[in-house]
């Protein structure tokens, strides 16, 4: 699983994850334990079943690829350099804006530039 992916709570899911927050997933286990991190402070829940997990909470930025070979290139044009693969299957964190909205990311010259989804979809 990447590392810092975001989810809201469809319920209660603790004393301290409430329905509706927004809290970290860190990690799953194979035992259908997930730490979670909350306020900065780290935790197990054991809660979530994952064969219903849409019940539960709604993740904000994980994707997964679903075509054989994903380029991944250095800015957002099919004319920038490919800088990497990303393969069928293979789970990734997706960027979220301030407001918790999904967003695209390229690198150029150092430069971290966002470019918002819906701007990209015309």
């Amino acid at each position: 699983m990447p590392a810092n992916i975001q989810v809201i709570a469809k319920k209660d899911l603790s004393s301290v994850i409430k329905k509706g927050n927004i809290f970290t997933m860190i990690e799953k286990a194979n035992t259908y334990r997930v730490k979670v991190l909350v306020n900065n402070n780290q935790f197990w829940l054991d809660n979530i079943r994952f064969t219903v997990y849409k019940d539960y909470i709604s993740v904000l930025n994980l994707g997964r690829v679903t075509v054989s070979s994903l380029n991944v290139r250095s800015g957002p044009s099919t004319s920038e350099g490919i800088i990497g693969n990303l393969y069928l299957n293979q789970y990734v964190q997706l960027l979220l804006d301030d407001e918790k909205k999904l967003s695209r990311t390229a690198q150029r010259n150092g430069s971290k530039l966002n470019y918002p989804m819906e701007k990209l979809a015309g």
